[in-house]
């Protein structure tokens, strides 16, 4: 004779303890995610820390506000690269006049002086205008 409260409570107690072995599954793997998780994330910043690369968050303003000035820069370098060429423009105009008028040699080369370091201090800006055109970010989430 078969008793079949106690197949029931048979029955009942494996399903509990199934459900209780998933749970601690469940929890077991949530747990394994988190440690995975951080484990990732220690490893990137120790990579970030190490990287000779600049890391930053992504930001949507800060890529927004990156583009802005660059498209600013670029604009700006046109106008500096025309300057210098003015300027080249003047030198050589200097010169012609220094050849022609050599009495006036020494204030020609002292204009001629100022020229050239305006030009310098124009084209450092065009070299640091060019810097920030190739500059880059890279971004981790």
């Amino acid at each position: 004779m078969k008793s079949y409260s106690k197949i029931r409570h048979i029955n009942e107690a494996n399903q509990r303890l199934e459900r209780e072995f998933l749970d601690e599954q469940g929890v077991l793997n949530t747990v394994k995610a988190g440690v995975q998780g951080a484990a990732k994330n220690i490893g990137t910043r120790v990579q970030n820390a190490t990287s000779t690369k600049q890391k930053i968050r992504k930001s949507p303003k800060l890529e927004g506000l990156t583009q802005k000035v660059k498209v600013r820069s670029e604009f700006l370098n046109k106008q500096l690269e025309f300057l210098k060429k003015e300027l080249s423009d003047y030198k050589v105009e200097l010169e012609q006049l220094k050849k022609n008028s050599p009495n006036y040699t020494k204030e020609i080369e002292a204009v001629i002086a100022q020229v050239d370091a305006y030009y310098n201090g124009v084209d450092g800006l065009v070299t640091q205008g060019n810097n920030l055109q190739n500059s880059s970010v890279q971004y981790f989430a």
